[in-house]
């Protein structure tokens, strides 16, 4: 890269002008929220906002809009997902409440709170598939990543796809391509491959789909380029913190694909991991100032209200 990528995370901060109208900087949709999972999606879809997006969308299950409603009038919440399909046309109708939004959306995150139940991961799969047709930035974590595990096929080859996998997930992810043949394993039995695969192997593996493997040290990898961030966070693990970085990456993806940014020198792979480092040293500095102030008792709610301070920083 001609520039580092915190350097060009930065020149894709658009400039707040009175000339911009609403939109400019960034129209996010979420697809995830279910009965049990409804402060996931709301995290997610905050944090866009709170990084700088103008609008948020939410698409959830009929059963969980009214608590996601409830949480911030900020919101624009859709309970259109069925709580259960029970016919082939069903399934196939599933994304047709959605479908007219995402042509507005500057970005989509599929998995905050998704759960795993079938209707929820049919919409999920439609909405991937959708978001790709469009060459829409997509974020897929959580239980969106349950789904890509079981279909690979829907992401391989799609640049503007950012999986942003935990230990854990990003295991089952190599699992997943190791046994589709998708990484060469020299011989070695899968299992031992697992535990050798880098970021960059897998995003390689899946076609220059973009990598976020979060832990301690984030590393960011579309197979050609990788970046590690060792930016400090918290040491507080709290529930939640995944559902912020979706939430930041969606906003960042949205500037890198807008118009608006400075950074028209660089190519789109670079803009892009660029804007995957920046959302994670955002993320990360603001978790930290969240456990300074709170220690033990921090929560997601304390590391989104650092978001303003950290980015100003």
């Amino acid at each position: 890269m001609p520039r580092s990528p915190m350097e060009l995370a930065r020149l894709l901060i658009p400039r707040l002008t009175a000339e911009l109208h609403k939109g400019q900087c960034g129209k996010v949709g979420v697809v995830g929220g279910c009965l049990e999972y409804t402060g996931a999606p709301y995290y997610a879809a905050f944090t866009a906002l709170k990084t700088g997006a103008d609008l948020a969308h939410v698409f959830c299950a009929e059963n969980a809009g009214t608590a996601i409603k409830a949480y911030s009038p900020e919101l624009i919440v859709h309970p259109v997902v069925p709580n259960s399909l029970s016919s082939q046309t069903d399934q196939k109708a599933a994304l047709d409440p959605i479908r007219p939004w995402l042509s507005r959306l500057t970005s989509l995150v599929v998995g905050p709170g998704l759960g795993r139940s079938e209707s929820m991961q049919i919409v999920a799969g439609e909405a991937i598939q959708a978001a790709r047709d469009l060459c829409l930035p997509l974020v897929i974590d959580g239980d969106g990543l349950y789904y890509v595990e079981n279909k690979l096929d829907s992401v391989i080859g799609n640049d503007r796809c950012v999986l942003s996998p935990n230990k854990n997930e990003f295991k089952r992810l190599c699992k997943a391509a190791l046994q589709a043949g998708l990484h060469d394993c020299n011989g070695s039995p899968p299992e031992d491959m697992v535990c050798r695969m880098s970021a960059s192997d897998l995003a390689s593996a899946l076609g220059g789909v973009i990598i976020v493997r979060k832990g301690a040290v984030d590393t960011v990898s579309n197979g050609e380029f990788s970046v590690d961030n060792s930016c400090v966070g918290s040491s507080r693990r709290c529930g939640g913190q995944g559902d912020v970085l979706a939430g930041a990456l969606a906003t960042f993806l949205s500037w890198a694909h807008s118009s608006l940014h400075e950074a028209t020198f660089a190519s789109q792979a670079e803009r892009q991991i660029a804007a995957c480092v920046g959302s994670c040293c955002l993320v990360k500095g603001a978790a930290r100032a969240a456990y300074v102030k709170n220690g033990r008792s921090t929560t997601t709610v304390e590391i989104i209200q650092e978001l303003p301070r950290t980015f100003q920083q």
